[in-house]
């Protein structure tokens, strides 16, 4: 009997199948940083068409504020020259855990009254770290110097030679602002005298004023108040920040 012909005519054998085990998937990595387009490009999509009741006007324009707001932190924490000393990836790792404080010291000196907008998420107590923020009046080179001190946390260094350049950038930054509340104090009253030739008022008005801006960035960096922000900036934060 010819087995080759029998095989033949019943056909080829079928071949054993083979389960190929699925590649294992590897975590995405997120870049926290957005190029300027891009953020513009977040800003001016336009949301899914929706049905908009009267009572949910309110609450998208409050909303739309206050992602405009962390835009605003996100572009000039980019554009920062003293954080572009650092290094990209240790950059992300700072913005990852500091942008909440950049949100709040922005939201609380922002041009328009965010209290109705931060309202909706009923914290009491991110109403209360942004009104006593407000209550400092920082002026435009302040504002600028605690965003600096904000973004030089040595604690968040990734490794030891980017530890010495926030530690460096931290105490720059320190010094300058010291040096500007100082100086700012003397041109309010008058005074042209060198600060050590301060009489011990004014003096005391440049140290209790110093203290004060530096113990608002200690309340900021306690965090309470981030989950009361995640949930108000739910849907765009889930997209653009790497909160997990």
């Amino acid at each position: 009997m010819n087995v080759t012909a029998v095989q033949n005519e019943r056909g080829p054998r079928r071949q054993k199948l083979v389960k190929r085990e699925k590649p294992e998937k590897k975590p995405r990595v997120r870049n926290f940083f957005l190029s300027s387009s891009q953020l513009e490009r977040r800003k001016t999509t336009p949301a899914p068409p929706m049905l908009v009741t009267k009572s949910k006007a309110p609450s998208n324009a409050h909303q739309d504020m206050l992602i405009q707001i962390l835009l605003t932190c996100l572009k000039q924490a980019q554009l920062n020259e003293t954080f572009q000393t650092v290094a990209e990836h240790q950059r992300n790792v700072i913005l990852r855990n500091v942008w909440s404080e950049l949100f709040v010291l922005k939201a609380s000196h922002w041009p328009i009254d965010v209290v109705p907008a931060v309202e909706s998420c009923g914290d009491r107590h991110l109403l209360d770290i942004i009104s006593a923020t407000k209550t400092l009046s920082a002026d435009l080179m302040e504002l600028s110097l605690l965003e600096i001190l904000i973004l030089s946390r040595p604690e968040y260094a990734v490794d030891l030679e980017e530890r010495l350049k926030l530690q460096c950038n931290l105490e720059n930054a320190i010094l300058r602002l010291e040096v500007y509340v100082s100086q700012k104090t003397l041109n309010s009253q008058g005074n042209q005298h060198r600060f050590e030739m301060l009489q011990d008022a004014t003096r005391s008005q440049c140290v209790m004023r110093f203290g004060k801006l530096l113990l608002a960035l200690r309340h900021l960096s306690l965090h309470f108040y981030e989950s009361s922000l995640n949930n108000l900036l739910r849907n765009w934060t889930e997209e653009t920040l790497p909160l997990e």
